[in-house]
């Protein structure tokens, strides 16, 4: 037997039974007086009770299931801890996927000098739960291997036997964690039911439980006296020792037998969890169940009273609480983000090789803020990263160090498009966990971008702050934003080189703080003259294109005092419209303006500003839609044209949409046929 986790920290402790069943008696009566708008869950007290009393250490997070709260509460009043709000939180908002990569994170921060360590990522949960799909994706990734640092606890809410462990899913799915590479440990049938195996006629006893079915059992648990023992002996000729075996029982004594799971038994969850291995991920399935003579708690005038100072309950809470107590988190700074880098693009060149080529600066040019940054991609867009890994190196549970020998900054295995969200939320939540920020940034394109798209924002929240570049399509819809009116969430889709510098930059220096905010970057690989961007030359005017491009967009073309037509592009598609603009200039002779958006969402919100419905500057409004320049809009993206059309709201201006899925393609002679016929329209 391996040591318990306890003792690999803090050295031998001797189990004080008396203790833990004076305590699991008051944890069970506490969450049954305080769950009064939630029921507490308390055929798990057992394993809360060893849990936080037995096999915690300083630095480990558990997340458990809402039914656990009232539990794990009365287990904080006792141990006089107050962070229950934000493991409940977390909890929450993910399910046992995120300790995956928590530990992951854990693992990245353990190998980086500077980044702490957060102990083992615990997760309790219903083996129900593992019925989704979703979660086999995490369980069986390539990096899980090494996490010795993850530890399950499935619950398995039916009797310990092999035929229900099949029934119900459960030995399957012990099969998928073995073949997966975990640690698979079971707590089943109970010490009282399994010293009655080691009598004579206990192992047909064993075999006939063990061939029940659900239904078989349920029908024995609700029978009494001949009924009880004709069902339990059976037909079988080994029967006869069955029979032998319940004459020397009482009927009561044979019913409390077959209620008797490992769930319910201090002493073997203490063993069971003494057994987890340090260096691999480990999956405990634990059989618990009511037991109505342990369902009493403590006296009504003792419910909120601590345990008497010279009770071993006390001295024990007291023993662990001090073994297991969190220091205050201090919440170190992330490193300063340059506003600018020292490069210029000239020439053809597209928003994704923009980002490359930044991350590789950055590696040189930032190096502060390199060491933090980690980043991830699925494979097909691990492309996008080759110079920051040239620059970087590569890092892995199981190689944490490049070639070099320097911990490598990209991990190394590609993620699924199905669990970057989950991985990069386990990394970006490090800042205000641990006070040491970790700056995460995925890459994901092609047909799974949507799917890592929408996991991502279902992961997101102001406590797991990342960067999620997503590689567009020409070819196809872009998938929109769910999060466009999220405002700890911000969507840019940089037309230009420079648009894109400024945005990451901006992105990244927005991570690991109390006041910042997630990131989608949207990145082409269509190239674009960068001339066209016009850049100011003057400081101040580049200054103020800058703050106009993370705003949501600037004024490309004025349009003159009079425009006769303005467009409004998004992305790629802006040397399309700029053609356009050129062509309908000529032809009408009028002036035509051009609005280059860069986040369609931060524009939407400030005119939900505007109109008293969210708070936030509306100057941006102003800057590209001046009052005083209004004209007919022609609005272009590479995604769904209906994004677009709530700038008719700006000032009520008529308005055409175009975007991907149209009968016609979306190039510069689309565009020009559109803003006449609108003319037409609107001037006829």
């Amino acid at each position: 037997m391996l040591q318990s986790p306890a003792q690999h920290v803090t050295g031998t402790e001797p189990l004080d039974l008396r203790a833990l069943t004076e305590i699991e008696r008051r944890l069970r009566g506490l969450a049954t007086a305080v769950a009064d708008t939630a029921v507490a869950d308390t055929a798990v007290s057992s394993i809360v009770t060893v849990l936080w009393f037995d096999a915690l250490r300083a630095g480990d997070r558990v997340w458990v299931p809402p039914g656990a709260f009232p539990l794990v509460d009365a287990a904080h009043r006792l141990l006089g801890r107050s962070d229950l709000a934000e493991l409940a939180t977390l909890t929450g908002r993910a399910g046992p996927t995120v300790t995956v990569w928590a530990a992951i994170a854990a693992r990245l921060r353990a190998g980086h000098p500077g980044l702490g360590w957060s102990g083992r990522q615990i997760c309790l949960l219903d083996h129900a739960r593992l019925v989704d799909g979703s979660h086999w994706e995490s369980v069986t990734d390539p990096r899980v291997r090494n996490l010795g640092e993850l530890l399950w606890v499935v619950t398995v809410r039916t009797p310990a036997t092999a035929a229900i462990a099949t029934e119900t899913g459960v030995a399957g799915q012990a099969g998928f964690f073995t073949s997966a590479g975990w640690q698979v440990l079971t707590v089943g049938y109970g010490r009282a039911l399994s010293a009655l195996f080691h009598r004579p006629g206990g192992q047909a006893l064993r075999h006939r439980l063990d061939g029940m079915t659900s239904a078989d059992h349920e029908v024995l648990v609700r029978s009494r006296g001949p009924k009880l023992r004709r069902g339990l002996a059976g037909h079988e000729p080994s029967g006869a020792g069955i029979t032998r075996l319940l004459d020397e029982l009482s009927d009561d004594e044979i019913a409390t037998a077959l209620r008797d799971v490992g769930g319910n038994d201090l002493p073997l969850l203490v063993d069971a969890f003494d057994e987890v291995d340090p260096t691999r991920p480990t999956v405990l399935f634990v059989h618990v169940g009511e037991r109505p003579d342990a369902a009493i708690g403590p006296r009504s005038d003792e419910v909120w009273e601590p345990p008497p100072a010279d009770s071993p309950a006390f001295r024990l809470a007291a023993r662990i609480g001090q073994r297991i107590g969190r220091r205050p988190v201090d919440l170190a700074p992330a490193p300063a983000v340059p506003a600018e880098l020292d490069r210029s693009y000239l020439g053809r060149v597209s928003t994704l090789a923009a980002f490359g080529t930044l991350l590789r600066d950055l590696a040189g040019s930032a190096p502060a803020v390199a060491s933090r940054m980690v980043t991830a991609a699925t494979a097909d867009a691990v492309s996008a990263l080759t110079g920051w890994m040239a620059a970087t190196g590569t890092w892995s549970t199981g190689s944490p160090t490049g070639q070099d020998g320097r911990p490598g900054r990209h991990l190394a295995e590609s993620a699924s498009p199905g669990i970057l969200g989950d991985l990069l939320g386990g990394l970006g939540s490090t800042w205000h966990t641990l006070g040491r920020p970790v700056l995460p940034i995925g890459v994901t394109g092609g047909t799974g971008g949507d799917r890592a798209l929408a996991g991502w924002c279902a992961r997101t929240a102001p406590g797991a702050q990342s960067v999620l570049v997503v590689l567009t399509d020409p070819s196809a819809a872009n998938v929109g934003s769910p999060s466009a009116a999220d405002a700890t969430v911000v969507d840019w889709e940089p037309a230009f080189a420079q648009d894109l510098a400024w945005c990451t930059l901006e992105a990244i220096g927005r991570l690991g703080r109390p006041d910042g905010h997630s990131t989608v970057l949207r990145v082409s690989p269509c190239p674009l003259e960068q001339a066209l961007a016009a850049i100011p030359t003057q400081a101040a005017g580049r200054a103020r294109r800058r703050a106009q491009v993370l705003a949501g967009g600037y004024r490309l073309r004025s349009g003159g005092t009079d425009p006769v037509v303005t467009l409004v592009g998004v992305g790629a598609v802006m040397a399309d419209v700029l053609a356009a603009a050129d062509e309908l200039a000529a032809g009408l002779g009028r002036g035509v303006g051009v609005i280059c958006l860069t986040s369609p969402g931060l524009v939407f919100q400030a005119l939900q500003a505007r109109r008293g419905l969210r708070a936030g500057t509306v100057a941006i409004l102003d800057e590209i839609f001046p009052a005083d320049r209004r004209s007919p809009l022609v609005t272009v993206t590479a995604g769904d044209p209906r994004t677009l059309g709530f700038l008719a709201g700006v000032h009520g201006d008529p308005i055409s949409t175009l975007g991907f899925g149209m009968a016609l393609p979306v190039d510069a002679t689309t565009i020009v046929g559109a803003a006449l016929d609108l003319l037409d329209e609107t001037e006829g």
